[in-house]
């Protein structure tokens, strides 16, 4: 499993409020390609520093994992496509 962060800064503030999408997914030969088991949305406050997202990610990526796993032990987790 790989867990995926989606964001679009540049720089080492971000300007507006916009989202990340945090993803868990299964490793494949090619890069970003596995399927998908698991999704958050974070949103991401006005002013943020990257430490700031980076921080929270790793938050909301852990309790993704947690998730998926209990779901994969309860037969409960669907793989999507990845686009």
């Amino acid at each position: 499993m790989n867990i995926v962060v989606i964001t679009q800064p540049d720089s080492a503030v971000i300007p507006e409020n916009i989202a990340n999408v945090v993803g868990l997914q299964y490793m494949d030969m090619r890069v970003d390609n596995g399927g998908i088991l698991g999704q958050d949305v974070m949103p991401i406050e006005a002013r943020a520093t990257i430490i700031d997202v980076i921080r929270a990610t790793k938050l909301v990526g852990g309790a993704l994992i947690v998730r998926v796993v209990q779901g994969i032990a309860a037969g409960t987790v669907s793989v999507k496509e990845n686009r």
